[in-house]
């Protein structure tokens, strides 16, 4: 017995329109524009020990012990290591934003606020941070409210380390910075605090 299977004529027609159809929507998809949002980035599992052997060497310190190092959003000047009446270090440094960026200070939640934080190998126990009163600043995209540092300011961490770590401290330095459109990505600066070197016998140069 032969069957006979009727073929409905749009059958065809609309096989045709279908795959037209599927062929624009994909056109469509691989020529849309990417949008992304610079979402403020917050918890990084990065340690102080990683970031110092991963990121590439800033500047070496100069026979003063003072030296700047750029970075993508600020120059951080280096100042020498203090000695402290009570035996502790005072490690100093000035962070000078770029025009137009605001960094996040201490107190501020969801972001990285600036801080400095030291491997194991340093040796040192970190003590008080010292920093000046942040600003408030108005986030106009989304109308948040932070606690920010806009102009160059000054950041001085006091440390207690042995005898054998005194005379060149490493750290890594973290910041996270915006502009008036967009937040990036934290930064992890390695720095080191090296002391100023002993004056010559005989010289009266005033301290």
């Amino acid at each position: 017995m032969t069957i006979h299977r009727s073929i409905h004529p749009w059958h065809g027609v609309l096989s045709r329109v279908a795959a037209a159809i599927l062929l624009a929507a994909s056109v469509l998809i691989l020529s849309a524009p990417v949008l992304v949002f610079a979402a403020p980035a917050r918890q990084d599992a990065t340690s102080a020990a990683s970031a110092l052997q991963e990121s590439v060497s800033p500047e070496p310190p100069s026979a003063s012990g003072r030296h700047i190092i750029p970075t993508p959003y600020a120059d951080i000047e280096m100042s020498p290591i203090a000695a402290q009446p009570d035996g502790s270090l005072a490690l100093k440094m000035t962070v000078r934003p770029h025009a137009g960026i605001h960094i996040y200070a201490p107190g501020q939640k969801g972001y990285y606020p600036i801080a400095v934080q030291f491997p194991p190998e340093s040796r040192v126990t970190p003590g008080r941070l010292d920093l000046p009163p942040p600003e408030p600043y108005t986030f106009a995209p989304t109308g948040e409210w932070f606690l920010v540092y806009q102009e160059p300011f000054s950041l001085t961490q006091f440390v207690k380390a042995p005898a054998s770590a005194r005379d060149a401290i490493r750290a890594v330095l973290q910041y996270q910075a915006c502009d008036d459109r967009a937040c990036f990505r934290p930064e992890k600066i390695p720095v080191t605090w090296t002391r100023e070197p002993a004056r010559p016998s005989g010289d009266r140069r005033m301290p």
